[in-house]
């Protein structure tokens, strides 16, 4: 059936639509909004966007934390179901994900396990819940309570101490000290005293210690009560590999290991080989550094090394503005 569009519902511009739908503040989506410009959510190409940044982003927003489906969302803004889809392709990667940042040395992070029920069924699996879940590992930073890593989805009958490694979350906590509960046995982070054989009671000490690593550890539970407050974080209908992103956007996530999140950035290439073969080099060059940027976040290895290839083309253009910086990245990156 033809789209024959209509006015939007919900806009950014009614301040009273932003927190029940995206679960901010005026002023926090407004710096979602300003970190999303500045990473190019705004850069335009080809056909205009119907919505504005503002809109957009509010859309995708409303999609991860009321886990509707998009062919819902898309007339609560006035677009159509595509445009609703192409919206989340373009600002899902630049919503989720950030740069990783190596701890100081007195960073202290904080690891839990938390079941997300799901119907997919080649990675969930009956769990303690009594729904087939997956097991998602989620890491926090003691200090600033924000997330470090998510891990990727495992069946929910997986334990943590065997999640923690599986998941790939270990590999961000590596010299750092990490916090847990005593299901993390065997995996030399800091869980609780337990009494030994034959004990009876722990001493006073340990008692105290206890009391000190439970309040710690309480951080990483409100956390992930954030996260069960998105709908595609408490329950995900379709791939549990889907959850991993909308979770990573309502915890703040730097960094996480997820499948390929490359398609933008081939688009983006492509365009670039297009706009050089037009001899329009300084729209190339802002394309292709933007494309470089998002692969170097996402650690796209391989759309790092699609974007050297570019090198030859620009070469013949190293007296345009910026180029030559470019080809320096390149070659040093």
């Amino acid at each position: 059936m033809r789209w024959l569009g209509m006015g939007g519902v919900i806009s950014a511009d009614r301040p009273k639509w932003i927190e029940p739908f995206s679960g901010l503040s005026e002023s926090q989506f407004t710096k979602l909004v300003a970190l999303v410009r500045r990473r190019g959510g705004d850069v335009q190409r080809g056909r205009p966007w119907r919505l504005p940044l503002e809109d957009r982003v509010l859309l995708v927003a409303t999609y991860w934390r009321t886990n509707l489906t998009l062919r819902q969302v898309a007339p609560l803004f006035g677009v159509s179901k595509s445009a609703a889809d192409r919206i989340l392709d373009h600002l899902a990667p630049l919503l989720a994900i950030s740069p990783a940042r190596r701890p100081r040395k007195d960073t202290v992070y904080i690891v839990d396990g938390t079941l997300v029920p799901t119907r997919d069924r080649s990675v969930a699996a009956s769990s303690k819940n009594y729904r087939y879940s997956t097991n998602l590992q989620v890491v926090i930073d003691a200090n600033s309570r924000l997330v470090v890593a998510i891990g990727l989805p495992l069946p929910g009958s997986r334990n943590d101490c065997r999640a923690f490694t599986e998941s790939g979350v270990d590999r961000a906590c590596r010299g750092a000290p990490v916090i847990a509960d005593g299901g993390y046995q065997g995996t030399g982070l800091l869980i609780p005293h337990r009494k030994r054989r034959g004990q009876m009671h722990l001493s006073p000490h340990q008692e105290a210690e206890n009391a000190i690593h439970r309040r710690a550890r309480a951080r990483v539970e409100h956390a992930l009560s954030r996260l069960k407050n998105w709908k595609s974080c408490e329950t995900a209908d379709s791939r549990a590999t889907a959850c991993t992103k909308p979770c990573s956007v309502s915890l703040g996530s730097t960094t996480w290991p997820s499948p390929d999140n490359s398609r933008p950035i081939r688009d983006n290439l492509y365009e670039a080989r297009s706009l050089l073969r037009a001899r329009e080099v300084e729209q190339a060059l802002v394309v292709s550094t933007e494309s470089l940027d998002l692969a170097t976040r996402i650690g796209a290895d391989r759309c790092v090394t699609l974007v050297r290839e570019l090198a030859p083309y620009f070469k013949p253009y190293q007296k345009v503005d910026g180029v030559p910086e470019f080809l320096e990245r390149l070659r040093t990156g």
